[in-house]
């Protein structure tokens, strides 16, 4: 009481005042903690922090000094939720009430955010995220490479989806945590191994939703640069649509959840149906056209044929004849061969894909298919040789020899000139006349000019 009746009858200066205020702030408090959100953060040139630490209802100014802001491992910034330690003070030049912080700890969502910031500018400064290096997903891979955890929903998510759309494509599966201290180790083990091993054309890095800290794995340095040195082209399935992480920006592509994932990599089942009824439409007009153009061929070769004289025009036309069947079966059975192997794999395909009842629809087809296309082949072939056998016969009917099988004779000069008329040899010369057995030597003794009847004949 008497310390009261004291300070009721002492007259104080301000700079007094605040001096008594101070020591009693920092005599009774003491050292505290603190728990708050920053706000108005500022480094000042002499290396001092000066910040606002509030909560819904309340704020406070509160400092750091350099000396004890060296041993923080980040860097503050404003939203950020942290824990002080320090003690009540009073700035006595102008009175202002405030926290001297002596430790600061990032608390919760701030902290992974600050460290998510941190990651994120330091990649994309190195061009890690730049669409040039983003590489295109395969349309139809041969096999799918997928990092997760065997006991998470996600890698479910993903054979389900694969098995319904496309389950003649193979799933490799590479195991590995997908959140805790030991997942970012596990991850880029996985990621590794599977660049190694190269047995897959395209790589999914999935996981299932969940909070911010559960997904640190994937914003973690060494998961990102895994990722990016992955030969093959990866694809990033985090959490849900709303969640967004480092391996997203460095994959070469982003789905939303893992079942988005899989579809991204996976073609439709009714897709490839329609592309195989465009190929087969291709093939069938293919096949015609050839034939057609083998027809004309043989329709030009007929009236060259036509054209020429008799012996020339058979041993060139048995020529051509040759050389164009053995280029045709050629063609064909080459042709015929290359589809055959596409419908098998095709078919092979549709076995995989469809339900029984499909599948036995797509094998009649398949050998409906191949009759016609034997059938097809047998008859042009047997047009062939039916067409070669018409002209060869002609051919024989034409040749120079025929004539003299049916008693006619062929009558030379003495130089091998075939006579025509009765002016190319004169009488007293010899002629050589030629049956269709053996041959005679004569004299002309007379020569009989054709009468005006015969005048117009050759």
């Amino acid at each position: 009481m008497a310390l009261n009746l004291e300070m009721e009858t002492t007259v104080f200066t301000v700079s007094e005042l605040n001096a008594v205020a101070r020591e009693i702030l920092e005599t009774d408090l003491g050292v505290i903690w603190l728990q708050g959100e920053i706000a108005d953060f500022t480094a000042a040139t002499s290396g001092h922090w000066y910040f606002t630490l509030k909560d819904k209802k309340a704020q406070v100014a509160c400092c750091m000094f350099a000396r004890a802001n060296r041993a923080v491992a980040f860097r503050p910034g404003n939203g950020l939720a942290v824990l002080l330690r320090g003690q009540v003070s009073l700035y006595e030049p102008r009175g202002n009430f405030q926290v001297i912080a002596q430790h600061l700890e990032g608390q919760g969502d701030g902290l992974l955010r600050l460290a998510f910031e941190a990651v994120k500018n330091k990649l994309q400064a190195e061009g890690l995220f730049d669409l040039q290096r983003k590489r295109p997903i395969p349309s139809l891979p041969r096999s799918i490479g997928v990092v997760t955890s065997t006991a998470g929903a996600a890698l479910h998510d993903v054979l389900r989806t694969t098995r319904r759309r496309a389950p003649f494509i193979p799933i490799i599966v590479y195991p590995a945590s997908v959140q805790g201290k030991e997942a970012p180790a596990e991850l880029v083990a996985a990621i590794e191994a599977a660049s190694r091993e190269q047995r897959c054309d395209v790589l999914l890095v999935v996981r299932g939703g969940g909070s911010a800290e559960d997904l640190m794995a994937f914003n973690d340095e060494a998961v990102a640069r895994a990722m990016a040195a992955c030969p093959m082209p990866t694809v990033s399935g985090v959490g849900h649509e709303v969640d967004h992480t480092i391996a997203d920006l460095v994959a070469d592509q982003r789905a939303a959840t893992p079942t988005m994932a899989a579809e991204m990599v996976t073609p439709d089942q009714q897709e490839l149906a329609r592309r195989f009824q465009v190929w087969r439409g291709r093939l069938e007009r293919g096949m015609r056209h050839a034939l057609d153009a083998a027809e004309q061929r043989s329709a030009n070769l007929q009236a060259r044929f036509l054209r020429q004289t008799p012996a020339r025009r058979l041993q060139q036309n048995i020529q051509t004849m040759d050389l164009l069947r053995a280029r045709l079966v050629q063609a064909v059975t080459h042709e015929m061969h290359g589809h055959e192997a596409a419908l098998m794999r095709w078919r092979l395909r549709l076995q995989a894909t469809s339900p029984v009842s499909r599948l036995q629809e797509a094998q009649q087809c398949l050998a409906w298919e191949d009759k016609r296309l034997q059938a097809a082949m047998q008859g042009l072939m047997e047009r062939c040789r039916m067409r070669l056998a018409g002209l060869s016969q002609q051919l024989a009917a034409l040749a120079p020899q025929a004539p003299l099988q049916r008693g006619y004779a062929m009558v030379r000069s003495a130089d091998g000139t075939i006579l025509q008329r009765w002016d190319q040899v004169a009488p007293g010369e010899h002629v050589v006349v030629e049956l269709a057995m053996g041959r005679l030597l004569c004299l002309v003794e007379d020569i009989q000019p054709p009468d005006a009847r015969q005048e117009g004949l050759p």
